[in-house]
């Protein structure tokens, strides 16, 4: 009687390609959808684009300081406190990128600008339209923070669509931007004042079209 033997076969199971969703890559180097194969026409819009955002939304800090005589004189408050409506900005926008940032990472950069953009205008329209030095501070606070989004990740899109030996030339002027915009501020907003007080002694004309000289900007 035969004996029967059985040998045991071991089949080692074929690695499978996982696919990493953390890795986004290209279909190839040439890919036209990658930003830095990009025209450089559509790069320097793309970056003129975020240095205005930036060049606006710094503009509104000092835009309002001009406003600040005919409030004091309409509302009855001090120098100190007028200039808070400036601080208040300021803190917006420093608290902001804590929010935008890691929204930008988890929902993309353009969630983050169509997003905060309109409702930034909108309280910026509710300072023009403050009756109260209380309202302008709490509206003032929250323009900023709406506002700061594109500051947080305007510098991440420039270094996106732009190779490491091209970077500098346009994070030039997209650095010079921000600081522009204190400047230019004073400016806009020194004309608007002297020239468009109200006579309505409950609303700040200057204030108004100091805000709104900055949204029409």
């Amino acid at each position: 009687m035969s004996k029967l033997t059985h040998r045991s076969t071991h089949i080692e199971p074929q690695e499978e390609d996982v696919h990493d969703p953390r890795l986004m890559e290209w279909d190839s180097p040439d890919d036209p959808e990658n930003p830095l194969n990009w025209p450089s026409w559509k790069k320097w819009y793309c970056t003129m684009t975020v240095a205005f955002l930036c060049l606006v939304i710094t503009l509104g800090s000092s835009i309002y300081v001009c406003a600040i005589p005919e409030m004091m004189a309409k509302w009855k408050i001090s120098q100190t406190l007028g200039l808070s409506g400036l601080t208040f900005y300021l803190l917006g926008l420093a608290f902001g990128p804590v929010v935008a940032a890691p929204l930008s990472e988890l929902f993309g950069r353009k969630v983050v600008y169509c997003g905060s953009l309109p409702v930034s205008m909108l309280f910026i329209m509710g300072v023009g339209l403050s009756k109260h030095i209380r309202e302008t501070l709490v509206l003032r606070f929250f323009a900023g923070l709406t506002a700061s989004g594109a500051l947080a990740v305007g510098g991440g899109t420039v270094s996106d669509i732009w190779a490491p030996q091209d970077l500098g030339k346009a994070m030039t002027f997209f650095c010079l931007a921000p600081f522009a915009g204190p400047v230019i501020g004073p400016i806009i907003g020194g004309f608007a004042a002297q020239h468009y007080v109200s006579k309505d002694l409950n609303k700040i004309g200057g204030l108004r079209w100091t805000i709104e000289s900055r949204r029409e900007v």
